[in-house]
Formats: C-alpha cells, structure tokens, sequence
C-alpha cells in the first residue's frame, strides 16, 4: 500500500493543522495518508485537541525537543521507509528542511512543499538558508497565496510550482440556523455579536476585536472569541479594564466551529501576521461577512462584495468597518466568494497534479 505523508511542525488547533487533517482523510494521491508531527507526543497532542483521538495510527508523533536535531533526519527517514511513503508532503520551513532531507535520504522521489506564510525569507539569512536547502532537496514548491509565491521568488529566488489556495469542505461548513447555534453556544439570541477564532495570541491581535466594543458604538454588540492559547488571561484582563467584559464571551476551543460561524454575524480577523487564513473561506462558505486586516494573503481570502479590509492599527477603520458590515451582511455573496476561490475538492484536484 503506497502512504502519502504529510509533515507539519506541531499538531495544535490551528489552520494549517486544520487543512492536513483534511488531506489525511482525502489524500491527494496514494491510498493512505499519514501525518507526522515533529513536535510534542500523542498523549499530550489529544489532550489539547480531542478530535486527533479518531485517527489512530495515522498520526505520528517525533516528540522534537527545542533546538536542532540532526539526528531526527535518519529517525524520519526510518518512519518513511517503514511506512512505504511514495510522496512526501510537508508544511512550512522547519519541517521542509527536516522532512525534505529524510524523503532523500529514503529515496523518495515525489517531494512537495507548501508555503504558506513567507514572511520570513525577509530576513536575508534565514532566505539564504531556505534557498540553499530547496536547491538540495529540490521539491515542487508549492505557495498559498500569490503574496507568498511572489515573495519566495524574490527573496529565495527559486521557483514556484503553482498556487494552491487552502480549500474547505463545503458541505460541512455552509449556512446554518443562527437561533439553534446560538443555543448551542449560550450566547445570546437577539442581538448582533461579532465572532473571533484562533489562537489567543499576540500575533491574532483579539484585544483589537475586544477594544473596538470600547469605541462609541451600538453597546448591545457582543464579541465571541473561539480559541485558546497564552494570551487569555490577558485578554480577559483587556476587557475588564475597558468595561466590556459583560459584553466579551471567551468560549475556548471549539470541535464543531461551524457551529461558532452560524452563531455570529460577522468574522473579525486582526491580526498583525497572516498567510492565506483558511478561518476567512470557512466563514465565508458559511455566508459569513468578513472584516480582516491588510495583511499577508488576506486581500486574497476577502470576498470584495462582502467583506471589508482595514489596515493594521487602523482603529477607527475597524470600528466602521465592522458597524458598516453588520448593517448590510451580504451573505450570499460571502457564500458564492467561497465555493469559487475555496473549494477543498479544487485544491485536493490540483495538489494532484503537483503530486503527479
């Protein structure tokens, strides 16, 4: 049986983590998909995130500790010798420079990577580096947003297979009955509330979301943010100071967050950071408008009929943009925006032909 393996850095919620577990079930080629995490142990990855608790096997977990391990390329290439991978597939720098040197060293000559955030090949060593190491290891690059594909040719000046935007399973995220997700949730039925997921974080900015509820609005707007992470009890803190906390409903990681995009009226990205969010196609392909900062890929993931961008920092523009996009919601068009740019079929299509 020929294995298609995937590779990412850590199995924590997240979307790119997100978007693997989907190619696990869907493998784009091969008869069985595998995921390799370089980071962490399986009991401690499902306590964290219960849903890897149904795919058995298929994961696999190299418990990498902080620093460099050169040993770890012969430990993976054991795993992917054991395993019969035919293609090997990995997600961002760090595993690329482990996984791509483990594929070689076990023959395997069908060799992927996406990039999905290339922000740091700004930093000229760290592009020497990665340059250096596609040119040894030669995969077919792939990158998930023009804004990356253009940064990879000019700052490590190698080329760019084809772009592959993320893609999401449009059936199970698609609009949805607002009173019963709601319910579900315990977040209030009649009034308009502003969702927020990801992790809680510096870089995912949520005191933005949480300070906009400050500025001289309609007070019966409610935040909801979905996620979790280091910044919590900070966030938490943010919205006592400013006064809103009654108005701020923290309801921690979600399995089912399509349920979170049918309770809200609105998604709110701010982040300071971003590649092609795939949160952004979810809640669009669930009729959700959109309101994210001009950042990364975004502008590539934003429905230009429904949703609205604002610049980093820009606290009245978010404040506007968001009273504007929850008066006129457009959700049609959020959904249509979707099923043309974020199709998981259409990305699985043409994962295909790169793998081919």
């Amino acid at each position: 049986m020929k294995t298609c393996v995937q590779i990412v850095q850590h199995l924590r919620p997240g979307g790119i983590e997100c978007l693997a577990l989907e190619m696990l079930v869907q493998p784009p080629t091969a008869e069985r998909g595998l995921l390799i995490s370089l980071e962490g142990t399986r009991e401690d990855a499902i306590a964290a995130w219960p849903r890897l608790a149904g795919f058995g096997d298929r994961l696999v977990f190299m418990n990498k500790q902080p620093g460099r391990d050169p040993m770890l390329v012969r430990r993976l290439a054991r795993v992917l010798r054991a395993e019969r991978a035919h293609v090997v597939h990995t997600h961002h720098v760090g595993p690329m420079l482990y996984g791509g040197l483990a594929a070689r060293l076990a023959g395997i000559r069908r060799l992927v990577h996406t990039e999905h955030d290339a922000w740091h090949l700004l930093n000229p060593a760290r592009a020497r580096l990665v340059r250096n190491t596609w040119r040894i290891i030669r995969p077919r690059i792939v990158a998930d947003a023009d804004l990356v594909a253009a940064q990879i040719r000019r700052a490590a000046r190698v080329p760019v297979t084809a772009v592959i935007r993320n893609g999401v399973d449009l059936e199970r995220f698609r609009p949805g009955n607002k009173a019963a997700a709601r319910a579900a949730l315990g977040l209030p039925a009649a009034v308009p509330v502003i969702g927020v997921v990801g992790r809680l974080n510096a870089v995912k900015n949520q005191r933005a979301a949480i300070s906009a509820l400050s500025h001289p609005t309609d007070r019966t707007i409610r935040l909801a943010i979905a996620g979790d992470g280091e910044e919590r009890k900070a966030l938490k803190q943010h919205a006592i100071d400013l006064g809103v906390s009654e108005r701020v409903h923290f309801l921690g990681h979600l399995e089912g967050v399509e349920t979170f995009y049918n309770a809200v009226d609105c998604l709110c990205l701010p982040s300071h950071s971003e590649g092609y969010p795939l949160s952004l196609i979810e809640a669009q392909a669930c009729g959700l408008p959109v309101v994210a900062t001009r950042v990364g890929g975004v502008p590539e993931a934003v429905c230009p009929g429904s949703g609205r961008l604002v610049e980093p920092g820009d606290m009245d523009a978010l404040v506007t943009a968001l009273t504007d996009t929850l008066r006129e919601p457009q959700p049609a068009l959020a959904r249509e925006f979707a099923e043309h740019r974020g199709s998981l079929s259409r990305m699985l299509a043409a994962y295909r032909t790169v793998m081919a």
